[in-house]
């Protein structure tokens, strides 16, 4: 029978030595083959390119770093905390993203988690095949051509070839001519206060 203070130098060697070992690291999560490819089979459908929702995309750094309607999703160093990954663990099927389909497996989330937690990093050659977003109102000007028409002794000024042109296009026809005043040989302003009752012209 080993002595009680044998078995307790033992034990206490054992703690020692675990006290000094390093602790131990986690493998590094690899953007490009851990987590793209989740973001591509079950995010990109409704946070791709086409019409994301929420305004939120998963398939370019810039606009998955910055977030949505609902602010930032992903907090680099803070997987847990983060909205990302509460919603993929969501108990509610109407708000557990993805919607409408199977809930990612805890092995996946856990990678997504990680991920984060690791400072979420995402190489730019990860940069996808989706090209960011112009909205128009950032799209310069350009003045269009004055289309030709075939009835030209119509035309006044260049809308009314715009709009002659859509109409010869659909369905060919003589444009109305011109309406009578509603009120001949009386004043453009007169008329005006005439017919719409105000006193203002």
């Amino acid at each position: 029978m080993v002595p009680v203070s044998r078995l307790l130098l033992a034990v206490a060697l054992v703690l020692a030595a675990f006290r000094g070992a390093a602790p131990v690291q986690e493998e590094k999560v690899d953007f490009l083959r851990d987590i793209q490819p989740i973001f591509k089979a079950s995010c990109h459908k409704c946070h791709g390119p086409e019409k994301p929702k929420g305004q939120f995309r998963l398939d370019l750094k810039a606009f998955a770093l910055k977030g949505g309607i609902s602010g930032k999703a992903i907090l680099p160093g803070k997987g847990s905390e983060g909205p990302l990954v509460r919603l993929l663990l969501e108990s509610n099927e109407e708000a557990r993203m993805p919607q409408k389909a199977p809930p990612l497996a805890r092995e996946k989330i856990d990678l997504i988690r990680r991920w984060i937690d690791q400072g979420a990093e995402w190489p730019d050659s990860a940069a996808g095949e989706a090209k960011p977003e112009k909205h128009w109102a950032y799209a310069r000007p350009v003045r269009p051509a004055v289309p030709a028409v075939r009835n030209a002794a119509w035309v006044r000024n260049p809308i009314d070839a715009f709009v002659l042109a859509r109409l010869e296009q659909e369905e060919p026809r003589v444009p109305e001519p011109p309406a009578r005043p509603a009120l001949p040989g009386v004043h453009p302003r007169l008329a005006r206060r005439l017919t719409s009752g105000s006193t203002s012209a």
